[in-house]
């Protein structure tokens, strides 16, 4: 299952080209696409985290393993730096059989975690900077939609 204040990264040897879904997982997914992209259009941020907790349990539970050890990437950083890294913004590598919940789950849940970010924090965010956010995620919604549909 997947905490909601932990970024699972599926792992990149087990990156998918394609969705292998059967019509229930496409269903499942679809269904939590369409809440997400309806989260971000919200007024209300309050609004936007009960829609994002309604997408996020449509996928639960996603079952996963965890890898502790480092996989090689052609990243030019040392180990220790990319363990760093995935330590201060709490990242995990998984494998999944279910790669594409996952993927989805992780990308509503970073989502969530900056809403509530804006809930909570003492800075304020212009509407400038907080549209573009939202485009960001959208635009990343609309692929996800495009490879599940």
């Amino acid at each position: 299952m997947i905490p909601e204040k932990t970024l699972f990264l599926l792992r990149p040897d087990h990156l998918f080209i394609c969705s292998q879904n059967d019509n229930s997982d496409k269903d499942k997914l679809c269904k939590s696409l369409n809440l997400f992209l309806e989260a971000i259009l919200e007024k209300s941020h309050e609004s936007a985290l009960n829609t994002l907790n309604e997408a996020i349990k449509i996928l639960e539970p996603v079952q996963v393993v965890r890898h502790k050890e480092l996989i090689s990437t052609n990243a030019l950083l040392e180990p220790w730096e990319i363990e760093d890294f995935d330590n201060f913004f709490n990242i995990e590598h998984v494998e999944t059989q279910e790669r594409a919940a996952c993927l989805v789950s992780s990308v509503l849940i970073a989502y969530k975690t900056w809403i509530e970010l804006i809930v909570h924090s003492s800075s304020a965010i212009t509407a400038q900077e907080l549209e573009t956010q939202k485009q960001g995620f959208k635009s990343c919604v609309r692929l996800l939609m495009r490879m599940f549909n």
